[in-house]
């Protein structure tokens, strides 16, 4: 051991096996290496996770488009007001908003609890 890794040694604590990356540079508290096949198993996990959470937002955005324009269609343009709840609702809520659009006589009717 050098001068140097018994400084850090010191400051890091004692060195194992798998202190060092592979390019000789030192990571503190490094984890063993894991097997290829759940590395893969990982990583197919987490793009599986992204797909579906990017679906799911896809959906959500398309829900808000449609709903406002089937309500830009009935009623004109659309209030602030409107605007912010259509963004801040759950995909539940819109549909329910959706389903009133057809029989509201006015905007605020759609948005009545």
């Amino acid at each position: 051991m050098n001068r140097l890794e018994v400084k850090i040694s010191g400051i890091f604590g004692r060195r194992s096996r798998h202190s060092r990356s592979h390019h000789g540079g030192w990571t503190v508290g490094a984890a063993p290496p894991r097997s290829p096949s759940r590395v893969v198993e990982w990583t197919e996990k987490w793009k599986q996770q992204g797909l579906q959470q990017g679906l799911q937002q896809g959906i959500a955005q398309g829900e808000i488009a449609l709903l406002r324009r089937q309500l830009i269609r009935r009623f004109g343009p659309l209030p602030e007001w409107v605007e912010q709840r259509i963004q801040q609702a759950p995909p539940e809520q819109l549909e329910t908003w959706a389903e009133r659009l057809l029989d509201a006589e006015s905007l605020p009717a759609v948005f009545e609890a």
